[in-house]
């Protein structure tokens, strides 16, 4: 299910998608595509909060764990590159 603005059919503008698996996205959208900021909810309590480019995760965020870790630094095409810090919840991080 999708609410949010739309453009030429697509979605476009600030929108919020949830799935019957229970994810859900909040955020920008550019032609149909996750774009700019937003926020991801996986069912499983995993949490994305950051930048999107053609609807995969690319810039700057942080992608959090149910456990307690989470990374915090630079993302291409849904991997992290770049310089950031990966944190655990026992006070390690690299």
């Amino acid at each position: 299910m999708y609410d949010g603005e739309w453009k030429d059919d697509l979605q476009h503008g600030r929108g919020i998608e949830t799935w019957a698996d229970l994810n859900r996205y909040q955020g920008d959208y550019a032609f149909g595509k996750k774009h700019g900021l937003g926020t991801y909810n996986w069912s499983d309590g995993s949490k994305y909060i950051g930048d999107w480019r053609d609807n995969k995760i690319s810039g700057t965020g942080v992608y959090s764990w149910l456990d307690g870790r989470r990374y915090e630094g630079e993302w291409l095409d849904n991997n992290m590159q770049g310089i950031g810090t990966y944190f655990w919840n026992d006070g390690r991080q690299y």
